[in-house]
């Protein structure tokens, strides 16, 4: 898990950004920076907008499983491609289609950003030709790429169906917990079905002598998507966009940049995420909605250092007045430049009672139990307050209508 930590670290939050405080620190700034004005929706009206975005969203994504290469690399799946089972960049793209059918986002970022593996591509070079009349593989040796011709669907009468990969290593081995893992300077794979490009993956990758990344370019198009992961380092500074986009219509963006030792021995040490990560700035966008925020992770964190003795309602109670003094987390209309509100942190207890028969005592014994939490909550421009839960347990029928007709294509 180590080996991705140094993406983890660029991904640290998708609400958040972080500065490293001195004890001469001032709370951050507000945020924006640009002063912006609280939309005049009321909450209700805030909900129905929300609602909106959402069921818009789910309507652009809803058309990723109709994409022609899912079908074709479920039908290569069926033929048993054994040539594909060894390979990390096989299955990678194979990852690929599982994740996009399943319009699983967290696993499609997952599947394109494989970067250490044990041996490369090249090893399984070869050209794999279906022979429908044995039902079997024929191969043609080649020591360029690692192709497989195929029907794209249990219908087709003739190999239609092109699966192309090939790999270059880098000169640069990376070492995480004793094991050394070959890089990858560039891979690409490509599927084309009836001669057209259906789906694309490339991915060209640079680092230090050490093995840490300095730059990671990885596009993949998938019919009428395009998911793109850019991140670039220094030993001390790192910066990353990640994209989904339907068309030239951008579904969902996250841009950070950032401060922190990004190399491998330092990495291998890290026990959290501060360890590598020490200052960044992010935004977050889905849609039409915006989520910004500073936090100052290092201030918040040494006032948790000193409650490690304290009792669990003091605890909570001064970790949520330190997360709200140094934090500052707005939700943003885009178009509109307008605040939806402010978020900060409420306490919340749960009490819950039990009871058992004691055989010694020979009687019932009632005890009770407290869980103390964290609540997000929102502030409105009429600075009325509502925690998370409750802002989001009424008035989202239709959205969640919506994910009920979806949810057998999710």
């Amino acid at each position: 898990m180590k080996k991705t930590i140094l993406f983890s670290a660029l991904l640290i939050s998708t609400l958040l950004s972080c500065k490293k405080s001195l004890p001469e620190d001032e709370p951050p700034p507000v945020l924006p920076p640009v002063k912006l004005e609280y939309s005049n929706l009321s909450v209700e009206q805030h909900k129905q907008s929300l609602e909106q975005n959402g069921t818009d969203l789910l309507k652009k994504i809803n058309t990723l499983p109709d994409e022609k290469f899912i079908k074709a690399l479920s039908n290569l799946s069926n033929l048993e491609p054994f040539m594909l089972q060894n390979s990390i960049t096989a299955k990678q793209v194979m990852s690929v289609n599982s994740a996009a059918q399943a319009k699983n986002m967290s696993a499609l970022f997952a599947a394109v950003t494989t970067v250490a593996t044990k041996e490369g591509l090249s090893k399984y070079y070869g050209i794999f030709t279906w022979d429908k009349t044995n039902k079997k593989w024929v191969k043609t040796e080649s020591t360029t790429k690692l192709e497989v011709v195929y029907p794209a669907s249990a219908a087709s009468t003739t190999n239609n169906a092109k699966l192309t990969m090939s790999y270059t290593a880098a000169a640069q081995t990376a070492t995480v917990d004793g094991k050394v893992y070959e890089l990858p300077s560039a891979l690409t794979a490509s599927l084309k079905v009836d001669d057209k490009e259906e789906m694309k993956l490339t991915s060209v990758f640079e680092y230090r002598a050490d093995g840490s990344p300095s730059k990671s370019d990885i596009n993949l198009t998938m019919g009428a998507f395009i998911f793109k992961v850019n991140v670039s380092s220094t030993t001390e500074s790192a910066a990353s966009t990640i994209s989904f986009a339907k068309g030239t219509e951008e579904l969902f963006s996250f841009i950070t940049t950032g401060k922190g030792a990004f190399n491998i021995s330092n990495v291998d040490g890290a026990e959290r995420i501060g360890d590598v990560l020490k200052n960044a700035n992010s935004t977050f966008n889905i849609m039409n909605i915006q989520l910004a925020g500073q936090v100052d992770l290092k201030a918040i964190d040494d006032v948790k250092r000193t409650l490690v003795n304290s009792n669990g309602k003091e605890r909570n109670d001064k970790t949520i007045e330190a997360i709200n003094k140094y934090s500052s987390i707005h939700a943003i209309y885009k178009k509109e430049n307008a605040i939806i509100a402010k978020i900060d942190f409420a306490a919340r207890e749960e009490t819950t009672t039990y009871t058992y028969w004691d055989y010694y005592e020979n009687k019932y014994i009632t005890y009770s139990l407290t869980d103390y939490y964290q609540e997000p909550r929102m502030t409105f421009k009429d600075n009325s307050k509502l925690s998370f839960n409750t802002f989001f347990n009424s008035g989202f029928s239709k959205l969640i209508s919506d994910i009920d007709i979806y949810k057998g294509r999710f």
